[in-house]
């Protein structure tokens, strides 16, 4: 019996991980547009409604965006992946 039970097991984790990593990202709470990027500080201005707000990026990220893109934000202000 235990013999049995274990592909089936491992089949429904290997299934399920496969499930969550294939769902959509996270919606947008904000979109706005890069003000400016600044690589010493590891940050990115953007202006969001009219108002300008900064936010800490993973510095492998930062030469992705430049001036005048588009950034889209989480509700907790994390920049989503592009």
């Amino acid at each position: 019996m235990r013999g049995s039970v274990l592909p089936a097991v491992l089949a429904l984790t290997l299934l399920s991980g496969c499930a969550v990593a294939a769902t959509a990202p996270p919606p947008a709470a904000a979109v706005g547009r890069v003000a400016f990027v600044d690589g010493t500080l590891g940050v990115i201005v953007a202006d969001f409604d009219g108002r300008r707000i900064v936010l800490d990026v993973d510095r492998r990220e930062l030469g992705s965006y430049a001036a005048g893109d588009e950034i889209r934000i989480d509700s907790a202000g994390r920049p989503l992946p592009r």
